[in-house]
């Protein structure tokens, strides 16, 4: 079978999965939710207001701009990138498709301000993101707080070991879908030099096309996840984030409280001079 013929096939399948996914993922995290009020969480988090401890709750306004910035110009993607594929309304595609570029424009420009900040400004935090061994070890422990079969998990860095695995993949995966877009709008100058290794100009666009509309739904099924946990795990973060409310200092450490302790399945990790920013 050649590539041409292939590659409706898969994108036939990639719309039944993730789009199955997509009505499955919040059933899981509604029962999640369900999982919260039974062991106490919601109680000890919305009521006794028992949240992860900050100790150094800063975060500089650029850094939280650029988030929020992403936020809006991906949901923005995530729309208009669905209508583009599905018109699931009357509406002028070219419009839209305008809209789309725009809002990648943006996200471009915002992923490279990232990656400055990230390193050359008077704040850099690329060291945030740093995954250790030590950190990779203990994502069964992480794995079992988030299942229920424990009361806390390890806490070695700003991030837990899973969080930077998904903002890794995150950041990764940005290049590809920027590039693989602009392939497709500038296709006409940009593939032919590439276009021999899969038979032709058509075949190369609807290749890209299909890695493109791949890392939209890696972006799409993993910000749903991404947006539940910041909501229910840390809220006082999720606001400081988006509107700047301060998280509230208190006694109580919470879940992730700078001093070690027993939980009785694992140990509350947290390593001399280390500090919670930003759990989520």
């Amino acid at each position: 079978m050649k590539l041409s013929q292939l590659i409706p096939i898969i994108y036939n399948w990639v719309d039944i999965v993730c789009l199955i996914l997509l009505s499955v993922i919040p059933i899981g995290l509604l029962g999640h939710m369900t999982g919260n009020f039974l062991t106490g969480r919601i109680y000890k988090r919305f009521v006794l207001k028992k949240w992860p401890h900050h100790d150094k709750p800063f975060k500089p306004l650029p850094r939280r701009l650029a988030h929020l910035t992403h936020v809006i110009c991906m949901v923005g993607l995530a729309l208009t990138g669905m209508y583009i594929h599905f018109p699931f309304f009357d509406a002028n595609r070219i419009i839209i498709k305008y809209f789309h570029y725009f809002f990648a424009f943006i996200v471009g420009v915002n992923y490279i301000f990232r990656l400055w900040w990230s390193f050359f400004s008077d704040y850099p935090d690329s060291d945030e993101f740093v995954l250790t061994w030590k950190e990779i070890k203990v994502i069964p422990a992480v794995i079992k707080y988030y299942a229920f079969m424990a009361d806390d998990k390890p806490h070695l860095a700003d991030f837990n070991p899973m969080q930077k695995i998904t903002y890794l993949s995150f950041a990764a995966v940005m290049p590809i879908i920027g590039l693989t877009g602009i392939s497709l709008i500038f296709g006409e100058w940009l593939l032919p030099p590439i276009a021999r290794f899969f038979g032709d100009l058509p075949t190369t666009k609807l290749f890209l096309r299909l890695i493109h509309y791949l890392c939209n739904w890696f972006f799409i099924l993993f910000t749903v996840v991404h947006a539940y946990l910041a909501i229910s795990e840390d809220l006082p973060a999720f606001l400081y984030f988006f509107f700047n409310i301060e998280p509230a200092h208190h006694e109580e450490h919470g879940e992730h409280g700078e001093h070690v302790e027993s939980t009785g399945s694992h140990t509350e990790y947290q390593e001399s001079g280390g500090s919670l920013e930003h759990e989520h």
